[in-house]
């Protein structure tokens, strides 16, 4: 693909440059709702927090099931028809998103704009690389794309997080239209409409695979969004749903192996064990990045929704990335050990957790959260750099997709999905044992309690509340205490509990001996993309 770019000859390889990273870029700004707006959308939206979340994860799902069907397309379509077609679509769907506010329509809705961004974003990184990593160098791919893709992600979460909560959702929608429009300018002025790659029909793919593969994603996703709904298996859908889960997921593999050309070669967990370290590694940073989102819910209670505070947190962590990718990247190519760069990245996290757990209170300092932040962005850049770099080395080529497609799960769907209801169903837990311990101390017999009590009933009645009434509020507002309290100390106690599992892993690191470098072949030196 390096010598088999779709510009016009006219074009300048500076404005090359500029409108390759304009698409990637513009593409983070495209309906890209995340769980981190979910207070937001479930006030604007009107409906169960659930819901918002399986709106969401619609759209990772849409994207990882048409990963395997790109390489298809990219040699079925012109690239100029593909982009053009992926992008208009993408612009009905943004208009239709932002008029409704249906459920099941917007999950759908939001599955196909992930396909869109699936085609678009994919042939940007294959143009990007051609220009700027002619070697093929892994650790420079994932150095120089996470480099722009993680900060731009942040900053049109941030943008948009800022849009819901001072406008309304519809919002984030409408941002998308003039990152569309710009795109398909961009697009229809830069690139010709040849051929690159020669033609290869649809039939050959595996189209029963990809609608088995759907199912799965959507069912897994649908059980564990709404599991701790309907309290898990005391309910018959939650049931229903894990025998359909199951039945479809055991099709899908049967049928996958016994495929010449499956739509995703689980044969390379076998074959490779890189491959299989690599994507349980993922699975065990996905438990560290949910938990960014356990301090954002401690930070919004403690600065009261302030979104201008929060933006800060994001910023903080945004200079992490800065630091962290690109040095990441520099340090593999120089052939710096992968257990090293591992061990540090999981120190970092260890480090963050073990601050937040000794600082952790009521009336902690807001601004201590920022070096909580910015070890977090450090560890996240280290691990998910070194991790991409030592799954993609020694592949073959027939064998990249497959291994592409199962990153992309591991961290999308199966990491985010399955950790993200772990940790609401922890904290959920944790945080009612908590207050039942706490209202058990609150007796006629804890003088501290009783005064506390009859401070704010004296308040109440020189405001003036009747004594009834007075009692009524002093109650009510001591048991609010007590949830704020509870929620505290659930949330210290899942940080301490990732602080043991971040030090069981640190000193598991040095002992893998399938984490030391491999020696690079050069017949496996293609590109990615």
């Amino acid at each position: 693909m390096a010598n088999q770019l779709p510009y016009y000859e006219w074009v300048p390889s500076w404005l090359r440059d500029v409108g390759v990273i304009a698409l990637l870029i513009l593409q983070s700004f495209v309906f890209g709702l995340s769980t981190d707006m979910l207070p937001e959308l479930t006030g604007e939206l009107g409906t169960l927090a659930e819901n918002v979340k399986f709106i969401i994860q619609a759209n990772a799902i849409g994207f990882l099931c048409t990963l395997p069907l790109y390489y298809r397309f990219r040699s079925f379509f012109k690239k100029k028809d593909l982009l053009l077609g992926a992008l208009l679509l993408q612009l009905f769907l943004a208009r239709a998103a932002g008029q409704m506010a249906f459920v099941p329509g917007l999950c759908l809705l939001n599955f196909c704009i992930g396909i869109t961004k699936c085609m678009v974003t994919l042939d940007m990184i294959g143009l990007l690389m051609a220009r700027f990593n002619p070697t093929n160098n892994r650790a420079f791919f994932y150095g120089l794309y996470y480099t722009i893709a993680k900060p731009v992600a942040l900053l049109a979460d941030l943008s948009l997080a800022w849009l819901i909560h001072q406008y309304n959702w519809h919002y984030a929608v409408w941002l998308s239209v003039p990152a569309i429009l710009a795109s398909i300018g961009i697009t229809a002025l830069l690139f010709h409409g040849e051929r690159l790659l020669p033609k290869v029909p649809l039939s050959e793919v595996d189209w029963m695979g990809a609608v088995l593969l759907t199912l799965t994603c959507v069912l897994f996703t649908f059980i564990a969004d709404f599991g701790k709904y309907y309290d898990w298996f005391s309910s018959a859908i939650i049931d229903w749903s894990v025998v359909f889960f199951l039945l479809v997921a055991t099709l899908f593999v049967l049928w996958e192996l016994r495929q010449e050309r499956p739509y995703w070669n689980l044969r390379i967990f076998g074959q490779y064990k890189q491959i299989r370290l690599g994507v349980l590694l993922m699975l065990v940073l996905c438990l560290f990045i949910y938990s960014s989102s356990l301090a954002r819910q401690f930070a919004l209670g403690l600065v009261k929704g302030d979104s201008w505070f929060l933006g800060r947190l994001t910023v903080s962590t945004l200079l992490a990335y800065l630091i962290s990718f690109p040095l990441c990247s520099w340090l593999l190519a120089r052939q710096v050990s992968y257990r090293l760069l591992l061990l540090t990245g999981f120190g970092c996290y260890m480090l963050s957790y073990g601050y937040i757990v000794l600082t952790i209170s009521p009336g902690i300092d807001p601004a201590n959260l920022y070096l909580f932040y910015f070890l977090q962005g450090i560890a996240y850049g280290l691990i998910l750099t070194t991790l991409s770099t030592f799954a993609s080395t020694d592949i073959m080529v027939a064998d990249n997709p497959h291994r592409a497609f199962a990153s992309v799960a591991a961290r999308s769907v199966i990491g985010l999905v399955t950790v993200g209801s772990v940790w609401d169903n922890a904290l959920f837990q944790r945080s009612a044992i908590n207050r039942n311990n706490l209202i058990s101390r609150l007796t006629d017999e804890n003088d501290s309690f009783q005064q506390e009590v009859q401070l704010l009933i004296r308040r109440f009645t020189q405001a003036g509340f009747d004594p009834q009434h007075a009692r009524a509020a002093a109650d009510q507002l001591m048991y609010q205490k007590v949830d704020a309290q509870a929620m505290l100390l659930a949330d210290k106690d899942l940080f301490a509990s990732l602080l043991l599992l971040t030090v069981a892993i640190v000193l598991c690191i040095p002992f893998m001996r399938s984490l030391e470098m491999h020696n690079v072949r050069p017949t496996n030196q293609y590109p990615l993309v």
